[in-house]
């Protein structure tokens, strides 16, 4: 997860964050170091030009025709790291090896769980059916990643368009990684921004965010994406798969989630895609006590109102009760990894709980 009290110490703008992975952590780890870095970045721009500041210029952009043979090459070095960061990452291969995708063996399965149903992947990858892996891959168009001041409307910045442009460059570059190493990795993302009495949630797949008001009343922040869903269900339907009941229903049998970043075999198709919702609040319509954000691993045991009224009880505890849902979720049963941040808010100032388990 991401707490960012406050963007680069004078913005006054907050960023929150939960990704949960699945099948190994390269993807969730993308989407933390990669995909935040860069949201960060672009809301800090958008910030200097609203106040008339130079935007700062970045390591990443590309270099200028002007630069030194000398900068070309550190810039070199600096890619090369990057590759061989990327690389390490390859122990979330470890429960997709070779043997199982050419052989079917799936035995790892029963030592190392995983939301993927092993067999059902690796059933469609050997036949050439479904996945037809074997197959030369789609490639997929580059989504356009827009100059800062297109983000600025009217002296404000347009976080959805920031936020849904951002996620959707991230997973493109994600899943062209991943095809390189093989790593079927996938990723939630809920990522929440508070600029002033704005509040902006982007959410893909079960993750979810929920608000409690002032009235006590459990206010959703964004809703999960699950493949039975009938918008879902008919998108996933129209690109050639199906949903099948696996324990959970899920997308061709396989992911529990119908949106996600990364798992590209199902990307490729269009089965899985990384397009985020987006809902906006105004807090002084909603006079929030408190925000909760967490994945699905909390949502299996606890509803939004159960949750809600759970944390109400428990703003004096350190934390401001995040521990403790946590740990009360995982006593009610839950299998699935935990993360959770509460954001409490008091005299128009907020403060920042979390905790994490895990499965």
């Amino acid at each position: 997860f991401i707490v960012e009290e406050n963007v680069n110490s004078d913005t006054g703008i907050a960023l929150f964050a939960i990704f949960d992975g699945h099948a190994g952590d390269f993807a969730a780890d993308y989407a933390k170091d990669v995909l935040m870095k860069s949201v960060t970045s672009k809301i800090l721009d958008a910030h200097n030009i609203i106040n008339g500041k130079v935007a700062e210029t970045h390591p990443e952009k590309k270099p200028k025709p002007e630069e030194s043979e000398e900068n070309k090459e550190n810039i070199a070095v600096d890619k090369n790291s990057v590759t061989q960061r990327r690389s390490s990452f390859r122990k979330s291969y470890s429960s997709f090896t070779e043997e199982c995708l050419q052989k079917g063996n799936c035995n790892q399965a029963a030592q190392e769980p995983d939301i993927y149903n092993l067999n059902a992947l690796c059933r469609p990858l050997n036949k050439e059916a479904f996945l037809n892996q074997n197959s030369p891959s789609q490639k997929t168009e580059k989504p356009q990643v827009l100059d800062t001041k297109c983000y600025i409307d009217s002296g404000k910045i347009n976080y959805g368009k920031l936020l849904t442009d951002e996620v959707l460059a991230a997973d493109h570059e994600l899943v062209e990684s991943a095809k390189k190493i093989k790593n079927f990795a996938g990723t939630t993302a809920l990522i929440a921004v508070l600029d002033g009495t704005k509040l902006v949630v982007a959410n893909v797949g079960d993750s979810r965010g929920v608000m409690c008001d002032s009235k006590g009343n459990a206010i959703p922040l964004s809703f999960d994406h699950k493949p039975q869903q009938v918008r879902e269900k008919k998108r996933i339907q129209e690109a050639g798969g199906f949903v099948a009941f696996n324990g959970v229903w899920r997308v061709a049998g396989i992911l529990a989630t119908s949106r996600a970043m990364g798992d590209y075999p199902l990307k490729d198709k269009k089965l899985v895609i990384a397009d985020p919702d987006i809902l906006t609040f105004n807090l002084r319509d909603h006079k929030p006590m408190f925000i909760i954000l967490a994945s699905d691993g909390l949502w299996d045991t606890f509803s939004n109102e159960e949750a809600v009224a759970f944390i109400k009880e428990r703003l004096d505890e350190p934390h401001f009760g995040a521990k403790s849902l946590t740990m009360q979720s995982y006593y009610r049963g839950s299998v699935d990894n935990i993360s959770v941040l509460v954001v409490v808010f008091k005299n128009g100032t907020f403060r920042v709980g979390s905790s994490a388990g895990s499965d």
